[in-house]
């Protein structure tokens, strides 16, 4: 017998059920690694990307004494501009935030260069985010990590597709976790906006990345909180009503943040007369009056929710920042510059906190000293609202400021944007952007994914209250028919299902499947096991 016979392929489904079954200290011990290597390097990202702004604050402080150089401040800018189009001409997946583009790789949509992703990610970013636009650093943190677990499976020299996603999705977790400081916001993220559900293996795995990349990163930037605003007052019961009227209005807010970002890539890419790898030039060119104007108002938006809490501003001066901030980070983030908008996402919140805060102050009544629990609630909210995941967006806020006794209304405000956000029709906004990522490569996935080796795929799907598949018979429910159900969890038991086992909530189910057709499966079978829509509450 030859050996091609006797060993079975790392991406045939013999190796693929023999891998689930490995112990679960293997998947924990190569998750410690990918926390190790992510946290490190995200350090380093964030250390770079620090550092750059600074200077680039002060450069521009330095202009506003010195105009004769304002020519050289712009074209510098070009100079910006250009290498980092060149970066995006080189590996157009580098583009914007990065995590849809993780999204698309773990179900995959996209395939992503690993090297190349890392290498110009963290160039470009470090040149988009440190220039002073307002671009965050997270998503590319997310992406980079995501880059790094892949990397780091690939340089052990195992080919199984399998647990390339388990590291790459360790590497998401970790990349967050580190850029932030917030691990558990890492777990949730990843579990609750990439995969959207979960399983056993999945959680132990990516909160032990998550929690050692957040390590790595304490030994770098100590263990204050990324958004210290100190010791706040708890909100009364009887002020709880705000809390609902924020959340509502944060919900609006989110809708329309969605549909004018999505729009203002729909006008870039009418932009003819400019290759798409330069579209960065408008924001470039843009940045250098603003920041001549107000070198403190650049960057990502850290600065202006600190000086929230540390300065006073007027209602006039607030809503001129929110209304500069909106524009121009739309602006930055439609060109397709390496950058994310989680961090914007957030000052934009903020501001529109404080500004409710001060309305709720002069109509209602509302004692000032809860004005920046106001600013603080509603990132929370505005995040929920925007990218429809209201138990990361509350626990990344909670970690974020250290400030546990905000946790409550933080869940309320939460609760009540993503209600009027899904009133609404808001989909989630990375849900979005991966939609029109994955159009121009689909033709060329499909051709790459039909060349290549076929390798298999195991999900685990729960079965959800109120779900299609709640209290059905297997053979009498409508299975996808690239979907293979090879066994039923019941809490500790493996069950090996049957026509006639009755599919409970609380079960999950393991589904193996193509890897070509994961993403089809995996819609199909969140539509069975796990939308409610249906439920009949009679």
């Amino acid at each position: 017998m030859h050996e091609s016979e006797r060993l079975p392929s790392p991406n045939s489904t013999t190796h693929t059920l023999r891998v689930w079954k490995e112990p679960i200290l293997k998947f924990i011990f190569k998750a410690t690694i990918v926390g190790l290597v992510v946290g490190l390097f995200i350090s380093l990202f964030r250390m770079a990307v620090t550092e750059a702004l600074h200077l680039v604050k002060d450069m521009f402080g330095y202009v506003q004494q010195h105009l004769i150089w304002v020519p050289v401040l712009i074209a510098g800018a070009l100079l910006l501009a250009w290498v980092i189009g060149l970066l995006i001409k080189s590996d157009p997946l580098i583009k914007g935030s990065g995590i849809p583009q993780v999204e698309g790789q773990l179900v995959n949509e996209l395939h992503m260069n690993w090297l190349s992703v890392f290498i110009k990610k963290f160039v470009g970013g470090t040149l988009a985010i440190g220039s002073g636009l307002f671009l965050g650093r997270e998503g590319p943190s997310i992406q980079l990590g995501a880059a790094l677990g892949q990397g780091i499976h690939r340089l052990s020299g195992n080919r199984s597709v399998f647990e390339e996603k388990f590291l790459l999705t360790c590497g998401a977790s970790a990349g967050l976790s580190a850029a932030f400081n917030a691990p558990l916001a890492g777990v949730l993220f990843v579990l609750e906006e990439v995969h959207r559900h979960f399983s056993p293996i999945i959680l132990l795995t990516v909160m032990t990345s998550s929690v050692t990349a957040d390590v790595v990163a304490s030994q770098f930037f100590g263990l204050t909180p990324v958004l210290s605003f100190g010791h706040l007052e708890s909100l009364p019961i009887k002020d709880y009503g705000f809390l609902l009227l924020l959340g509502a209005m944060l919900g609006v807010a989110g809708m329309i943040y969605n549909k004018t970002l999505l729009m203002t890539q729909s006008i870039y890419q009418r932009i003819t007369w400019l290759p798409v790898h330069l579209h960065g030039i408008l924001p470039f060119i843009l940045m250098v009056p603003l920041g001549l104007l107000a070198p403190q108002m650049l960057g990502g938006g850290h600065d202006i929710i600190v000086s929230l809490h540390q300065q006073a501003f007027s209602l006039i001066a607030l809503l001129i920042l929110l209304l500069v901030r909106y524009l121009f980070s739309l602006i930055c983030y439609g060109s397709g510059l390496p950058g994310g908008i989680f961090l914007p996402m957030l000052a934009l919140g903020s501001l529109v906190g404080a500004i409710l805060g001060q309305l709720f102050v002069s109509v209602f009544g509302l004692d000032p000293m809860f004005v920046n629990n106001m600013v603080i609630l509603a990132m929370a909210g505005f995040f929920t609202a925007v990218v429809k995941a209201p138990i990361t967006g509350s626990l990344l806020i909670t970690e974020m400021t250290g400030s546990f006794a905000t946790l409550l209304p933080v869940i309320i405000v939460s609760l009540t944007a993503y209600v009027i956000s899904d009133l609404l029709k808001t989909k989630p906004i990375y849900e979005e952007l991966l939609h029109r990522l994955t159009t121009p490569f689909k033709e060329a996935m499909d051709h790459q994914l039909e060349s290549r080796e076929t390798a298999k795929e195991l999900i685990e799907i729960p079965i959800v209250i109120g779900s299609k598949a709640e209290n059905q018979y297997i053979r009498d429910l409508n299975w996808p028919r690239q979907a293979l159900l090879i066994a039923v969890k019941r809490g500790g038991l493996e069950i090996i299902p049957k026509g006639d086992t009755k599919l409970r909530a609380g079960d999950s189910i393991l589904i193996l499947t193509d890897d070509y057709t994961l993403s089809e499966v995996k819609q199909k079978m969140n539509m069975l096991c796990t939308d409610c829509s249906s439920y009949d509450r009679e």
